[in-house]
């Protein structure tokens, strides 16, 4: 992306503008805007209205349906341009799309016929022969071998559905509906020696399954006026997109994508940029190759199409194709199997391949290698996007084999609680094992680790987790959220229900009835003041304690609704949010009410809230992430942990499915043969009318696809393992039948069904459950006797707010805010400027830790130093003398054991250029505290650091000077602390340069 927008700008304005825009955090919303555009051209006499017409036609006339499937396919818009560009002419693209699927279909009929020797070919065409007749069916010549493409296609679908089910199985019976009538015993016989035959054959059921799916090798009527509408539109909608970003000043990664793509030119006319970039590139390394889209591999072509053998250029690509899990952001991992197979154009690449794991212990890498030897296939597929599997060599010692390396825990279908809890006990085991060990708990989706951060946390386990929290479910965002609507909209009956039902209210059920039920065309809230008045209270109906409850609700929103347009909506939303007791019933989401607060403030449109429902919206997008910079246990999803490491890793939900693709306008998918590659195309299929074979086609290679990447998935989460593995999983409880026992089985499509035939023999059962079909005597008859009230939590009916604290006495500012106490006027420009990227570069080493930042590494970074350096407008003269500085005062300190102690991760509550603003009189001042933490003995450390060099004799007399002089900020810093917080104090100058750390005593 940087690389894409670095060489959009240096294109001319008119080519590269998006990248001098902001990259939109909300695309869909210009998608739609683009979508509907385009819709509106129906109304446009000199635009594609026919093609308009002819779309929502086939989408029975719904303008909804049409616009979001527009704008899914704008979306991924980068993946159609390409072949679809300005336009296509439909008869050459009809021709051109016809051939493709007839080839298509020729392939697999070929590979069919192939797959049959020719005693049971001849086998199966007697029979198909004879149960044809009996159907009264005319196959022509399709089984011979020598007819037209749709004969033949014809004669094996009629043979795959006579020996096939619906679900691709072999028919266990064959009956006179599949041509084989009961008086004719002898074929009978016959074909079910034909069928026992074939399926000793390996691999024969798939490939006669996908004969089955194939389509027509042309397009009917109602597919090619569906599919030439959309080829006709969808330049339209890129462009109506253009207008949208142009108009919203923002833009997506895939428009500068495009735009760095069109500013190298092309083959034939490569632009003047293309051949500067050509001059200067030398060396190429592309990491993550496995996970290369379709418009960065055109960019890399782009990039070495000057390229020739012997010219001293060298190209590096990197990438494990087991490890291509992105392709949501529509990764190819095929490209790297044709690059890996046949190289770029110009360059000859050799292929290496790295087979030592250094990461995992050698019981680990035995059981990926026996485990997915047996999930991956064995051939590389590039229809399906399926990887042969590579086996790996343990680096590590250790032994062989360790039945503590991988644990299996069977969990219920239907209680995640339980599976939580025990995941905490797991989580419990590993940490009082080590000290030092780390946990990573890796889920496939965020749903998948709601309940288990609810437990750790309950159990008072410090974690990071990381964009997982969904903002959308939690409680307090959809309080908060009713509050919002309640206030902006006195008739918002659901939300006003929403607030006197929460537990800051708690209005029973009785209670809300007598609200509800009264229709005399006053709001909720005017009821709830009518609560307020002993007069005409009474009248409600409701109970002494619903009274109380709903007076307090409208006395805190009418000091809300006073406030309404005249402060920010935010702040009025927690005004009445804290009045109402928010805080108090909030429990362990307390600590994302700032979060949910602003995502209220940024739709605030002069104090007042004009789109809920966008709002809405926004908190089902939003994710939140729970800090813990030292947390030893990390809950991230698998796609985050990519590339990360943990000594024991959890995988819990393995046996939860997840939520599938929908279904696009347009689907297209690319097959390589012989000579190229072809390209096929199908539109979604008509409302109200039959499946279309093709898109159904298409649709299972996608599903084939996501399945191939599921597995990759799941090897990519067992990897990170170093020392164990702890695998949990849900089975339903199959059916017991007369004959054989209930068979448990993850869903279908989930992580552990796609482990099932390696695991399923071994996996443990689970205590208690009942299978299907089953009795369990101990249930009583009525299955209302289970029912249990839920109970309600609510503040007690007479809460108070508890008060506020004293306030802090501030003077009136009559200046500026100084920034410092202290003048530096005396330091040279490139000595003060040095101490600024010094300190700079301390914070990053505080943050990322002392282990990252070796000499090496330092010396490494010089460059960036230089960069850092010159930015803050050190002069060419002195910016070599300044670097040094800057490298002495970071090699000190790291060298140094007071220096490694203060930058170091074991402290507490550590603070890095941390800003505080403090009264002084009359004046303000805002203070930057270099460095603050807590350590072991609970003392509360504040460092401030000194940069500065001492070339002269009299070094006593120099530090001392230096602490009369700084002892004035190192007061300040102290008094600000002891305003927020109480506990002992010490304050100190550190200079890496001397090697000291000088506390400093400036009293209380």
């Amino acid at each position: 992306d940087a690389l894409n927008a670095a060489l959009a700008r240096s294109s001319p304005l008119s080519g590269g503008a998006s990248a001098l825009r902001a990259v939109s955090e909300q695309p869909e919303r210009l998608y739609r805007l683009a979508a509907r555009a385009t819709l509106r051209l129906l109304a446009d006499t000199d635009g594609p209205r026919e093609a308009v017409a002819a779309l929502l036609a086939h989408l029975d006339n719904d303008p909804g349906r049409a616009e979001e499937l527009l704008a899914q396919l704008l979306a991924r818009r980068d993946q159609w341009l390409p072949f679809i560009g300005a336009g296509l002419d439909p008869g050459a693209a009809r021709r051109d799309l016809e051939a493709s699927l007839a080839r298509l279909v020729e392939a697999e009929l070929s590979r069919v016929e192939a797959a049959i020797p020719a005693a049971e070919r001849e086998g199966l065409s007697e029979i198909i022969h004879a149960a044809a007749i009996n159907r009264k069916r005319d196959l022509g010549k399709g089984g011979s071998g020598n007819g037209s493409l749709g004969d033949r296609l014809a004669w094996w679908q009629f043979a795959v559905s006579s020996v096939l089910t619906a679900k691709g199985d072999w028919r266990q019976k064959l009956t006179v509906k599949e041509g084989f009538p009961p008086d004719q015993k002898d074929l009978k016989s016959h074909a079910q020696e034909v069928l026992l035959a074939l399926g000793a054959i390996p691999g024969l059921v798939g490939t006669l399954a996908m004969v089955q799916r194939l389509p027509t090798p042309q397009y009917s009527p109602t597919q090619w006026n569906a599919l030439e509408a959309l080829l006709t539109l969808l330049p339209f909608a890129a462009a109506e997109l253009k207008l949208v970003f142009a108009a919203e000043g923002a833009t997506d990664y895939a428009e500068i994508a495009a735009e760095g793509r069109a500013a190298l030119g092309d083959d034939v006319e490569p632009s003047e940029l293309a051949m500067r970039v050509d001059w200067r590139l030398q060396h190429l390394l592309l990491d993550e190759f496995q996970d290369t889209s379709g418009a960065q591999y055109a960019l890399l072509r782009a990039l070495t199409r000057g390229w020739a053998p012997g010219d001293g250029r060298t190209l590096f690509l990197v990438g494990d194709p087991m490890q291509s899990i992105y392709r949501f952001r529509q990764a190819e991992v095929r490209l790297f199997l044709d690059v890996r197979d046949h190289g770029l154009p110009g360059i000859v690449l050799e292929f290496l391949q790295l087979r030592a794991n250094f990461r995992s212990v050698p019981a680990l890498v035995a059981w990926t290698n026996a485990t997915f030897e047996q999930v991956f296939p064995a051939t590389d597929d590039l229809i399906s996007s399926a990887i042969s599997f590579a086996a790996s060599a343990p680096a590590r010692e250790g032994p062989l084999p360790d039945p503590a390396a991988v644990t299996l825990h069977a969990c219920a279908w239907d209680k995640p609680d339980e599976e939580a809890d025990e995941v905490v006990q797991v989580v419990r085991e590993c940490l009082s094992t080590s000290v030092t060990g780390t946990i990573g708990i890796l889920v496939r989706s965020r749903g998948h680790a709601a309940h288990i951060v609810v437990a750790l946390r309950r159990a008072g386990v410090e974690l990071a987790a990381s964009d997982l929290v969904e903002l959308g479910r939690t409680a307090l965002a959809n309080d908060l959220l009713a509050i919002t609507r309640a206030l902006v909209h006195a008739g918002d009956r659901l939300a006003w229900l929403t607030v006197l039902r929460a537990p800051w209210c708690g209005l029973s059920l009785t209670d809300l009835v007598c609200l509800g039920s009264l229709h005399d065309e006053r709001t909720l809230y005017d009821l709830a003041l009518s609560a307020v008045d002993p007069a005409t209270a009474e009248a409600l109906g409701l109970t002494p304690d619903g009274q109380l409850r709903v007076a307090r609700v409208a006395l805190a929103f009418t000091a809300g609704l006073e406030r309404l347009g005249q402060l920010p909506l935010r702040d009025v939303v927690e005004g009445v949010w804290l009045e109402l007791g928010g805080p108090a019933v909030a429990g362990l989401e307390l600590v994302l009410a700032d979060l949910i607060l602003n995502e209220i403030g940024g739709h605030d449109v002069g104090g007042d809230c004009p789109d809920v429902l966008a709002l809405a919206k926004a908190f089902d997008r939003a994710r939140a992430s729970l800090p813990g910079a030292d947390a030893r246990v990390a809950v991230m999803t698998i796609h985050k942990a990519k590339g990360l490491q943990f000594d024991t890793v959890i995988l819990p939900g393995l046996g939860r499915g997840v939520r599938g693709d929908k279904r696009a306008a347009l689907l297209w998918q690319e097959l390589a043969h012989a000579h190229g590659l072809d390209l096929l195309l199908a539109p979604v299929n008509a409302s109200g009318a039959d499946d279309d074979p093709l898109y159904e086609l298409l649709w299972a290679f996608r599903h084939q696809q996501q399945l191939a990447e599921s597995d990759r998935l799941l090897y990519v989460a067992v990897t990170r393992a170093r020392e164990r593995l702890h695998l949990f999983g849900q089975t339903k409880a199959g059916a017991a039948t007369d004959t054989a026992a209930a068979v448990p089985h993850p869903a279908r499509g989930s992580l552990l069904d796609r482990l099932w035939p390696v695991i399923g023999a071994t996996w443990p059962l689970i205590a208690g459950v009942v299978p299907k079909g089953g009795a369990d005597e101990s249930l009583p008859a009525d299955p209302t006797a289970h029912w249990r009230q839920p109970v309600l939590r609510r503040l007690p009916p007479n809460w108070q707010r508890p008060p506020a604290p004293a306030g802090m006495q501030l003077p009136h500012a009559e200046a500026r805010a100084d920034r410092s106490l202290v003048a530096y006027d005396w330091a040279t420009a490139w000595a003060r400027q040095a101490g600024s990227v010094a300190h700079r570069c301390l914070q990053q080493i505080a943050l990322e830790g002392i282990g990252q930042y070796t000499p090496e590494r330092i010396s490494a970074l010089r460059p960036r130093y230089r960069q850092l350096l010159l930015s803050q407008g050190v002069e060419s003269a002195s910016v070599d003398r300044a670097l040094d500085r800057v490298v002495a005062v970071l090699t000190e300190a790291l060298s140094d054991a007071d220096g490694r102690w203060l930058l170091s991760a074991e402290h507490s509550e550590r603070l890095n250029e941390y800003a505080v603003t403090v009264a002084d009189g009359g004046r303000f001042h805002q203070l930057i505290i270099d460095r603050a933490f807590v350590d072991a003995d609970g003392v509360r450390w504040i460092i401030d650091y000194k940069t500065s060099s001492h070339e002269g004799g009299d070094r006593e007399a120099f530090i001392r000077s230096e602490v009369e002089r700084y002892s004035p900020q190192l007061r300040a810093y102290r008094q600000a602390f002891e305003c927020l917080e109480n506990r002992t104090v010490r304050t100190a100058l550190y200079f890496p340069l001397l090697r000291l750390l000088q506390v400093v005593d400036v009293g209380a």
